[in-house]
């Protein structure tokens, strides 16, 4: 066999073993669809990977927007590995659902997925879909401690019957109750109801196809953490997916070379996407395989003997 020949075939299974590499380090909107749509496109015209790795830093953006970008992905590629490499928030950890493999850097952090709303009373401020829910949670709690606190210091402290305690305390709690109450308006409690329910839905139509979420996990994810910016680290997020690791060396590397860009969110086009192949950009960062030969003198040389095993076949070939 000429050795260009087994070149060319070394090559083509290389090729046949690549992954697309995905980079993006920017908000989470509809314009970043549209490139990663493209992109992904244009990249298939040069050969069609089943599988990617995504490198993702971003602190959300809009759920919608995730939504379709995790389906852009799902769509194209048979398997999904995401690298959190830095932070990944909010919508970010939308997009997380979809993959079927996590791998955290030192630095990654994934976080809740409670859905920001603008608040009316603020140009420009955003709040938790929780905050109204968890009020009301808080202002109930209170009301039935003051109730049996009441009804206790009523019925012992006057000694009238029981039944008038109750009414006593049950007229004071409401009449504390009211005004805690009549500042909550309902249809906000409806909007931020809705606005709760778009992650659920989005994060139940994703993990159908990934299948990447333990029991429960999606509703944890969703109204289980007390802040928005809960840091949701590797050890954290193996109680919530189902194939959490660290990131290889190859990856660490890349990282570390291109850190301008993927430790911090970027502004739009800065930030990418970038689609590139995997094996290219993460065989020019691995030193653990040149590494391990140069301290396997017994590997290098067996390696050495193919090579000259494979030219003597192919001078024997073309004689």
């Amino acid at each position: 066999m000429p050795k260009q020949e087994v070149q060319t075939k070394k090559s083509a299974q290389e090729k046949s073993n690549d992954r697309d590499l995905i980079v993006i380090s920017r908000e989470i909107d509809f314009p970043l669809f549209f490139n990663l749509n493209r992109a992904i496109k244009e990249k298939k015209k040069t050969g069609k990977n089943k599988e990617c790795v995504l490198f993702l830093t971003t602190q959300g953006g809009d759920p919608d927007a995730g939504y379709r970008i995790a389906k852009c992905l799902q769509n194209n590629y048979d398997t999904i590995r995401l690298v959190v490499s830095s932070y990944c928030k909010s919508a970010g950890t939308l997009i997380a659902i979809a993959a079927n493999e996590i791998a955290f850097g030192d630095l990654g952090e994934l976080g809740p997925l409670d859905v920001q709303v603008m608040k009316h009373d603020e140009f420009g401020a955003q709040a938790s879909g929780l905050d109204i829910i968890e009020a009301m949670e808080a202002i109930s709690n209170h009301m039935r401690k003051s109730f049996a606190q009441n009804l206790v210091d009523i019925r012992f402290g006057t000694k009238i019957s029981t039944r008038l305690a109750g009414d006593l305390a049950a007229q004071l709690t409401a009449s504390i109750a009211a005004p805690l109450y009549a500042q909550i308006d309902p249809q906000r409690v409806a909007e931020m109801q809705r606005a709760m329910s778009i992650a659920l839905n989005y994060g139940e139509r994703l993990v159908r196809k990934s299948q990447s979420l333990k029991k429960d996990a999606l509703q944890k994810l969703v109204s289980s953490y007390p802040t928005h910016s809960f840091v949701i680290d590797e050890d954290e997020a193996k109680d919530l997916f189902n194939k959490v690791s660290h990131w290889t060396p190859p990856e660490e590397a890349f990282y570390n070379k291109f850190c301008d860009v993927l430790a911090h969110q970027r502004k739009l086009q800065e930030g990418g996407p970038f689609v590139e192949s995997y094996n290219k950009w993460m065989q020019q960062n691995d030193s653990t395989k040149t590494s391990k030969q140069e301290n396997n003198p017994e590997e290098q040389q067996q390696n050495n003997e193919s090579e000259q095993a494979v030219e003597t076949t192919s001078e024997t070939t073309d004689s």
